[in-house]
């Protein structure tokens, strides 16, 4: 251990600053010794997405050259830290006199990068509705409150459509089948959303018969026009021959005072004021 952390440099970094940049080569790793940082991707569409929180112990950088690719995160110190830097021609040339050392180092790294493949895994396992295969409700909470602090900070807008479904058979004296013909319904409806969305739109199953769409950078006029586009595919599709399908949709654009799931609360409130007053077919901003 002390021979490696020898081959290495003990550095400050300032809060704000940039430790490792997207896109570059990657000649050295990092273990964080204090402090804290974040791992952030940035998108061919320029959406940011936070990928990890760091705290002291955690390791990053070491992806680059092992997969010799260019680095595919940025690592910015969230506060004032201190980082072993670990060049990797350190490494190389403690492996020609120390093998024993090296070969210790390594199974670490694959140990540590195994548990990373491993927790990614289960993380999409639990990200996505294994029937529609749209993102989870607590999935999308989460990518929300990132994307309201990124919008807040560059001043974007941005909005969310709630989308609720209600699926009657044709024959009332028929359903016995009704739960498998749900099942068929929403899939086609996920379809259709799915296609009529853009980069870096995101699409969530909310409820069994209900959906959340969250619209970086859009206004709520964006989002009335693609709700109606919905609607009017939905009306039209073939899955009409299967049941009656009324649709009830509240749209919003988040506001700079909201707070938590504030735009969240919002459409909710009015889907229900839907439901209770047996309006259906109706598109409304909120």
């Amino acid at each position: 251990m002390k021979q490696a952390i020898f081959s290495g440099t003990i550095k400050d970094v300032s809060q704000g600053e940039v430790i490792i940049d997207q896109g570059v080569a990657g000649k050295e790793f990092f273990v964080l010794l204090e402090g804290a940082a974040s791992a952030t991707h940035r998108d061919p569409d320029g959406s940011i997405h936070t990928l990890a929180y760091l705290k002291a112990g955690d390791l990053f950088g070491e992806v680059a050259e092992l997969s010799q690719r260019s680095r595919i995160a940025r690592v910015t110190a969230n506060e004032k830290t201190q980082v072993l830097e670990m060049k990797w021609e350190n490494i190389k040339r403690l492996g020609r006199y120390h093998p024993r050392i090296a070969m210790r180092l390594y199974r670490n790294l694959a140990r540590i990068l195994s548990q990373r493949i491993a927790e990614f895994t289960e993380d999409r396992e639990r990200a996505h509705d294994e029937l529609t295969g749209a993102l989870t409700k607590p999935y999308l909470c989460e990518i929300f409150q990132q994307e309201m602090k990124r919008s807040k900070y560059f001043a974007e807008t941005m909005s969310l459509i709630l989308l609720n479904i209600d699926i009657q058979p044709l024959d009332k004296e028929i359903d016995s089948d009704l739960s498998n013909m749900k099942d068929v319904v929403v899939i086609a409806i996920t379809k259709i959303i799915s296609r009529l969305i853009q980069a870096p739109d995101v699409l969530a199953r909310w409820e069994k018969c209900s959906f959340m769409l969250l619209l970086p950078k859009s206004s709520s006029a964006d989002a009335y026009k693609l709700a109606q586009k919905i609607e009017d595919e939905i009306k039209f599709a073939n899955i009409t021959e299967l049941a009656h399908i009324h649709i009830n949709v509240a749209v919003t654009e988040t506001m700079t005072t909201d707070q938590g799931q504030d735009a969240i609360i919002r459409l909710e409130k009015k889907l229900l004021e839907f439901k209770q007053s047996h309006n259906s077919a109706q598109i409304s901003l909120v």
